[in-house]
């Protein structure tokens, strides 16, 4: 697997501003990074630019790159991507570990789920409906899709008060337990390379259930 562990060989220069840096993993297993520091550094392009070749030659993902003040004031406008890595994480540079004290109101949380399923019920719809698609478009329109919702599962045992395991298949099994759904489409998407019009229509109906249950949450 492709990682991270030698990124701070290109952030010393930023040392003096860095207060955390973390990986975390998608739920495809694939790894990423989030970089947090006090004050954002002066020339932030050019500063940044080693940053940019470390991650293209690795072939990794840009790291998301944040401020204490974003990181901080964000937790009300993004708890779902905060709650995504904030729960299983591993440091590889701590002068303070912010990620560990963040907290989210559950309404907050329970506003941004009901945004991102809806999302993503009309954009993976309107993808769908654009036009004729193959079983490898296809496939690629759904996994882009429940890599997106992947941290609403999450949010439903946040609001339940249950542990958010590290595992993607704990976390459906967890989210199934909870929910009453079987959510052995998500895992199935992710795996193959191919997917039929039928398993499009049938994880849109997933999405719609996953809405159902989140109105019957009372907080």
């Amino acid at each position: 697997m492709k990682t991270y562990n030698d990124i701070m060989k290109v952030l010393k220069p930023l040392e003096q501003e860095l207060l955390q840096v973390a990986t975390y993993l998608e739920p495809d297993g694939s790894q990423n990074c989030v970089i947090i520091m006090d004050n954002d550094p002066t020339r932030f392009v050019e500063t940044l630019k080693p940053l940019s070749s470390f991650a293209r030659g690795k072939r990794l993902p840009y790291p998301l790159i944040i401020d204490r003040s974003f990181l901080m004031s964000s937790r009300d406008s993004y708890p779902l991507e905060l709650l995504n890595f904030s729960h299983q994480y591993t440091n590889l540079y701590s002068r303070e570990d912010l990620l560990k004290v963040l907290s989210f109101d559950k309404q907050d949380m329970r506003l941004q789920m009901e945004r991102e399923l809806k999302s993503k019920l009309l954009l993976t719809r309107m993808a769908i409906l654009e036009g004729r698609k193959s079983e490898g478009e296809l496939n690629r329109i759904i996994r882009r899709s429940i890599l997106a919702i992947c941290p609403v599962l999450k949010g439903f045992l946040y609001l339940s008060g249950a542990g958010i395991p590290s595992s993607f298949d704990n976390l459906l099994n967890n989210c199934q337990q909870i929910l009453s759904l079987n959510l052995a489409i998500l895992k199935a998407c992710l795996e193959e390379k191919r997917s039929t019009l039928n398993t499009a229509v049938d994880y849109l109906a997933l999405i719609n259930a996953l809405l159902i249950k989140l109105d019957e949450i009372n907080l």
